[in-house]
């Protein structure tokens, strides 16, 4: 494993888009690089919110019902904190596929009104742990870009 980090900038370009349009952007990063079969994905969800129509409670609380349809959902860990001093709550769990396999996923949800960003690392329980460090820094660096809002 390299120890370089680079900087990913997720602006790929811009287009012109119609008026009712909304930027729902997904981001999915795959690890290793070029492999046929990922063992990690880091992927980040960007949602718009209106008028401050949710706490970032609720709409953690709200995530959470969801995935707790999960089959064997566990939930491991779920704290507040700040990433970039950005009020976000990160929630840690595992939960099995139909093959039988255990996912174990660390998400956290960074509030940045109007934006809210889901940050989800994703490992099989087999290599969540030799993959957590790399997870954090991606976590820990991450700064909402304001251009867009």
């Amino acid at each position: 494993m390299s120890t370089v980090n680079t900087i990913y900038y997720c602006n790929n370009g811009c287009i012109q888009i119609p008026e009712g349009w909304e930027d729902k952007t997904i981001i999915s990063l795959t690890y290793p690089a070029g492999a046929k079969q990922a063992t990690a994905s880091f992927t980040i969800v960007k949602d718009t919110l209106k008028d401050n129509e949710i706490t970032l409670a609720a709409y953690v609380d709200n995530h959470l019902q969801a995935v707790k349809e999960f089959s064997n959902f566990r939930l491991l860990e779920h704290n507040n904190l700040l990433i970039n001093r950005i009020k976000s709550e990160q929630v840690e769990f595992k939960w099995d596929t139909p093959d039988g396999d255990t996912i174990h996923q660390k998400q956290t949800i960074v509030y940045d009104f109007p934006s809210i960003y889901t940050l989800t690392a994703t490992a099989n329980e087999d290599h969540y742990v030799s993959l957590q460090s790399m997870f954090e820094i991606m976590i820990q660096s991450f700064k909402p870009s304001k251009q867009n809002d």
